[in-house]
């Protein structure tokens, strides 16, 4: 789910988010848009959290997935399980 799908639903504006996740509404209004991708690993991880797993990983960061994806570290079956939630 995009963060601004679930801000939406969950009725709460961008400021009241960025405090819970110690950031300004600016940075967040960036990442919301698109214009900026949340550092990694710690705020990623602090929004899924806050958002119960419902904005993931995907949804924030589509290149980290991308980047795990072209890995020739990553196992055949973890690669065929990220790519089967990927297309969901």
């Amino acid at each position: 789910m995009k963060l601004r799908n679930w801000l939406k639903r969950e009725k709460l504006t961008q400021e009241q988010f960025a405090k819970k996740i110690g950031i300004s509404r600016s940075h967040l209004a960036n990442i919301v848009g698109g214009k900026r991708r949340p550092d990694w690993p710690k705020l990623c991880n602090h929004i899924i959290a806050l958002t119960g797993g419902e904005v993931t990983t995907r949804d924030l960061r589509p290149d980290i997935v991308k980047e795990i994806l072209d890995s020739k570290d990553v196992s055949k079956d973890l690669r065929r399980e990220m790519r089967k939630t990927r297309a969901a």
